[in-house]
């Protein structure tokens, strides 16, 4: 009974710190996204709305391919000290995390951002001119907003089960860019540092 409350315990503390790192995120961002939108011309902010899809589709696309993924491929690639296989590796065997940081958090912040910043280009382009047409035309904004949204997704979840070997490679080696270049492992906010001798073997001699 009580490690069923542990793992009860466990599910609850990492909701609750997923949806606390959401709202720290989501309110800078959402509060630059909507002012740039207001402020800036309408062709800008839409510019910047089709800027924060794309950022949603791509770290849903991320996500998914890390967890579909395969580490057999990698294991070759890491006995040669190719540091981004490691990365990789490290990556496959906390696809729960990836997926909870990329599609939960970024992902849905993306989505929601979008949605506001698109009542906020259309609602500055009308408002010189209100009409009582308004509402129809911001509400159907809003779902061209929805509409690239899902679409992009729909493309991307194609593109990620097809490519999930070269896509999860690819973030393997920006993480291990990252590491060699700033000295800092960014994986450890994913595995909480397991992993990181694995990780340090390939730093002596990394390849890309």
């Amino acid at each position: 009974m009580s490690n069923g409350n542990g793992r009860w315990q466990a599910v609850l503390m990492r909701g609750l710190g997923i949806g606390l790192l959401t709202f720290i995120l989501a309110a800078p961002v959402g509060f630059l996204s909507d002012t740039a939108a207001r402020r800036l011309a309408p062709i800008l902010g839409f510019l910047v709305l089709l800027f924060v899809i794309a950022i949603g589709v791509l770290f849903d696309m991320l996500g998914l391919a890390v967890a579909v993924g395969d580490e057999k491929p990698f294991h070759a690639m890491a006995a040669k000290r190719i540091g981004a296989a490691a990365h990789a590796i490290r990556l496959i065997r906390h696809a729960d995390k990836v997926s909870s940081l990329t599609n939960d958090v970024i992902g849905d912040i993306a989505g929601t951002v979008s949605g506001a910043i698109a009542a906020a280009v259309i609602l500055h382009l009308i408002s010189p001119a209100e009409t009582p047409y308004s509402h129809v035309v911001t509400g159907l904004f809003v779902s061209l907003a929805a509409a690239l949204t899902a679409g992009g997704k729909a493309a991307g979840k194609k593109v990620a089960i097809a490519r999930s070997f070269e896509i999860t490679l690819f973030v393997g080696r920006v993480t291990s860019w990252f590491e060699r270049r700033f000295g800092f492992d960014v994986l450890r906010l994913i595995d909480g540092g397991n992993g990181r001798r694995g990780s340090r073997r390939t730093r002596r001699n990394p390849k890309k």
